[in-house]
């Protein structure tokens, strides 16, 4: 062999890497990331509106609002109750989550992915986009507050909610590259 070996040379085995890119992915519109909210909703109320009727949550808010209790006020059983909307959430979606999607945004072939590129990691979808949401919501009137402005900033021209920008996210259509 004339040919020496050299043991810091680079590899000559072919190196296969994942053929993903989400460049070029054109931005979820409006209408779908709507209808993907929609739907996840629909899905967690199914769930929750029987469980808070049996446990008597509706009926302990309304002797509250008769006895002249403020809907702004902080109560601890809504912490139980948000923490509980957390795990049935991230439950329900928990193999979804795992390419960027929920239930809603699978159906409407949508993604979360992170603003660098590539699908937004699980870890980061809950605990940036979901917890964070869920303890700002707890606060009352903030949580008025932050729902407009979340709501209203996806009229900017990159489409981004409040959570996006929290969470360093952006939503795109999967729709392009399915062909």
């Amino acid at each position: 062999m004339n040919e020496e070996y050299n043991p810091y040379a680079a590899p000559k085995s072919s190196v296969l890497t994942a053929p993903v890119s989400n460049e070029g992915l054109p931005l979820a519109s409006r209408w779908h990331r709507l209808v993907a909210s929609f739907l996840d909703s629909l899905i967690l109320g199914a769930i929750f509106m029987p469980l808070q009727f049996l446990t008597g949550t509706y009926q302990r808010e309304a002797a509250r609002q008769a006895a002249g209790g403020s809907i702004f006020a902080f109560r601890p059983e809504n912490m139980l109750w948000a923490a509980f909307g957390v795990i049935i959430l991230v439950g329900i979606n928990w193999n979804f989550l795992l390419n960027g999607q929920t239930i809603g945004k699978k159906a409407l072939k949508l993604r979360i992915d992170n603003v660098e590129g590539g699908p937004c990691d699980r870890g980061r979808i809950i605990t940036r986009r979901i917890v964070v949401v869920q303890v700002l919501f707890l606060i009352p009137v903030l949580n008025f507050i932050f729902m407009i402005v979340d709501c209203l900033m996806i009229f900017r021209s990159n489409k981004r909610t409040l959570h996006d920008e929290i969470a360093g996210t952006k939503v795109v259509d999967l729709r392009s590259q399915l062909g």
